[in-house]
């Protein structure tokens, strides 16, 4: 068996269980997101490996250091997780997700009666 055959068979195993794909799911599975819901970042199966997570805003601003992170502010979104698996022959991931969160308007109706005479 030569050296560069053995070389070969070595690399392709660095190779094995490196993940592919990333999701992000809602808390509250639907087509539009609302304040309060959070997003998990995640991999099919990641058979034990560590994994280290980022998600960005749009400026290019580490939001959080963790798989999760919860809506919150009015107004458009732009947010991309990042994956890395800590296995040096594994690559990097990234995926992003955009939508528009509205404020909730909470009405408080404060009734008076009104005695007249």
């Amino acid at each position: 068996m030569s050296l560069n055959y053995i070389k070969v068979l070595l690399n392709k195993r660095l190779f094995v269980g490196c993940q592919k794909t990333i999701r992000i799911t809602s808390d509250k599975p639907g087509k539009k997101y609302d304040l309060g819901d959070v997003l998990t970042c995640s991999t099919p199966s990641n058979h034990g490996h560590k994994q280290s997570y980022k998600w960005m805003d749009s400026n290019g601003v580490t939001v959080s250091n963790t798989s999760m992170i919860t809506l919150a502010g009015e107004g458009s979104f732009n947010l991309t997780c990042t994956i890395t698996d800590k296995r040096p022959a594994c690559s990097v991931l990234r995926k992003s997700v955009n939508g528009h969160l509205y404020g909730k308007l909470i009405v408080n109706l404060n009734c008076y009666l009104i005695k007249e005479g």
